[in-house]
């Protein structure tokens, strides 16, 4: 009973994981001592200078899933190619399970679980998760970028030696804390104000990809809503790598029935 439940949450789950960002990276990071005496103006140009988008980006990563239908471990394959695309899917014992396709007007999902599929426009995808997210928006949180680097902040401060700003736009409330000597998102908290669901993120372990990029090898994700915790999502990536040309397969079983 309790795997059924869990297996029928396989598209929310994957989906979720996009809203909210599977990675951790940035541009160039910066080595020396850490700066604590930066303005929000001054930090603005250092966290857009984090901002990138590479050509292609493929990750391998073992997930660890828990709600109260219980636990249990998938692996997950995530590829980005450039602005166009963005594919990602998950085994459970070697098995596909999972599998998403998201184009800049549209995502396509299927369960092989439970036998079923979504396809619907981008903008549409609060009708089967609750989230509205853009393209755009999806891209960045995905690569890591900083969520909050632009405009003005409701709050900036310097907390346990970490930049800690928040910021409103509707309908997220979002909290971010930046590592004050690479610049880079440690931890970001999202609020929807429409469905109440949170989101809190630890992004650690930062390790170089190429001499380029830091990516967060670690990831420890809590889903909540009105305050009680829906699950909890840890992720340790085991491969980057942004040279290989990787497939995106998808395609939808005629059996299959639609979300």
């Amino acid at each position: 009973m309790g795997r059924t439940l869990a297996a029928g949450k396989w598209t929310l789950i994957l989906m979720v994981l996009f809203a909210f960002g599977m990675g951790c990276k940035g541009k160039n990071k910066r080595v020396g001592e850490k700066d604590l005496n930066l303005s929000w103006s001054s930090l603005q140009p250092k966290l857009e200078a984090n901002r990138n988008i590479p050509e292609r980006l493929n990750v391998k990563a073992k997930v660890k899933y828990r709600d109260e239908y219980g636990a249990f471990q998938f692996t997950s394959n995530l590829r980005i190619v450039g602005k166009d695309l963005i594919w990602l899917n998950a085994s459970f014992l070697g098995f596909e399970v999972a599998r998403v396709l998201v184009r800049p007007d549209s995502v396509f999902a299927i369960n092989r679980w439970d036998k079923i599929y979504m396809a619907d426009a981008i903008e549409n995808m609060r009708n089967v998760i609750d989230v509205d997210m853009t393209y755009p928006q999806l891209l960045d949180i995905l690569l890591g970028n900083p969520v909050i680097w632009k405009d003005s902040v409701s709050q900036f401060a310097l907390e346990a030696e970490q930049y800690y700003m928040e910021q409103a736009s509707a309908p997220y409330e979002i909290q971010q804390q930046v590592d004050p000597t690479s610049f880079l998102p440690s931890r970001l908290f999202v609020r929807d104000t429409k469905s109440k669901y949170t989101f809190d993120a630890d992004l650690t372990d930062h390790r170089a990809v190429n001499d380029s990029f830091q990516f967060s090898y670690f990831r420890d994700y809590i889903i909540s809503s009105d305050n009680v915790q829906l699950s909890r999502i840890q992720i340790n990536i085991l491969d980057v790598d942004t040279k290989q040309v990787k497939k995106t397969p998808f395609s939808i079983p005629r059996h299959y029935e639609r979300l």
